[in-house]
C-alpha cells in the first residue's frame, strides 16, 4: 500500500518546483473526468463528467447509458432521462425557486410547509416530504404510499455522511460511515453530484445511502452488525487516477477484496 501511495503522489501532483531556489507554485487541481462505482459487481456504474464538472451520464456494467442529465447556467439539473437498452423510458423536467430548491417536477408543484420546514412532492400516489440542510442536502425523507410509510434519515457532520437509515413497517436498513479527513481521501465528487442528489432526494432517496455526497471517501462502512467494509487507498499504475479498495470484514475477520471507487482525471 505504501508503494501505491507513492505512485499516486507521482501521478497526481498539486505543486511543482525546479530547484531549491525556485518558489513553489500551486497548480490547478486536476479535473475529474470519470468515476467508476461498485466496480466488478452487478451494480457497477460509470459516471462521466463534462469539462465544466457536471455529471452528464451514467453507464451500467455493460457500457449502456442508463441515465443522463442537462443543466442550466446555475448548475441546476433541468432534465433527467432514464434509459433501458439505449431507449429513453422516462424524462423529468425541473424548475427551481429563488433559493435554488426544486419547485416543480414536470407539471407537479413541490410545496413548502412553513410549520415543519419540509418540502412535499406527490407522484404516482407516492408522497415524499423532504427536509434539507443549509447545504441543500436531504437529512430526512418521509415516504408515504397508501398506508405504508418509509422514513429515510441522513446524518451529516462537517460535510460527510455519517449514517443512513431506512425504516419501514416491513424492513430496516442502516449504514454507518467513518472517515479519514486527510487530503488523500478528499475528492470533488460530493460537490459535483450535489445537483443530482437534490433532485433524487425527492424521487430516489436510496441514492443517498452510499456516501457519494460526502466531502471525503469513507474509510470504513458498517452495514449493520457484524458485516463491514474498510477501504485502502492507492494509485492505478500508468493511469492518472486513484483507487479506493474495499475489504469486507465479518465478525472482524477479513474477507473479500472489492474495488469500491475508481477516479480518473484529465491529463
Amino acid at each position: 500500500m505504501k508503494n501505491l501511495m507513492l505512485l499516486f503522489a507521482l501521478a497526481i501532483s498539486f505543486v511543482s518546483c525546479s530547484n531549491d531556489e525556485t518558489p513553489i507554485t500551486q497548480e490547478p487541481s486536476p479535473r475529474l473526468e470519470k468515476v467508476i462505482v461498485f466496480k466488478n459487481t452487478a451494480n457497477e456504474q460509470t459516471w462521466n463528467f463534462s469539462a465544466t464538472g457536471q455529471l452528464y451520464e451514467c453507464l451500467n456494467n455493460a457500457g449502456q447509458r442508463i441515465e443522463s442529465y442537462t443543466y442550466n447556467d446555475k448548475n441546476q439539473v433541468t432534465s433527467w432521462s432514464k434509459y433501458t437498452n439505449g431507449a429513453v423510458t422516462a424524462t423529468y423536467n425541473f424548475t427551481y425557486n429563488a433559493a435554488g430548491i426544486v419547485s416543480k417536477i414536470n407539471t407537479t408543484d413541490i410545496t413548502f410547509n412553513t410549520n415543519t420546514g419540509n418540502y412535499s412532492y406527490t407522484n404516482n400516489g407516492i408522497t415524499r416530504e423532504v427536509t434539507l440542510n443549509a447545504d441543500r442536502m436531504a437529512t430526512f425523507v418521509k415516504e408515504t404510499n397508501g398506508t405504508a410509510t418509509t422514513n429515510y434519515q441522513m446524518l451529516y457532520t462537517a460535510g460527510n455522511l455519517m449514517s443512513f437509515a431506512r425504516t419501514s413497517t416491513s424492513s430496516n436498513f442502516t449504514k454507518n460511515y467513518s472517515y479519514n479527513t486527510s487530503a488523500t481521501y478528499k475528492t470533488n465528487l460530493g460537490v459535483m453530484i450535489a445537483p443530482v442528489a437534490l433532485i433524487k432526494s425527492f424521487m430516489e432517496p436510496d441514492f443517498l445511502a452510499n456516501g457519494f455526497t460526502s466531502i471525503s471517501v469513507p474509510e470504513a462502512s458498517q452495514n449493520g452488525n457484524p458485516a463491514a467494509l474498510r477501504y485502502e487507498y492507492g494509485a492505478i499504475p500508468s493511469e492518472r487516477a486513484m483507487l479506493f479498495i474495499g475489504e469486507e470484514f465479518v465478525n472482524n475477520n477479513p474477507g473479500n477484496l472489492t474495488s469500491y471507487q475508481e477516479y480518473y482525471y484529465a491529463n
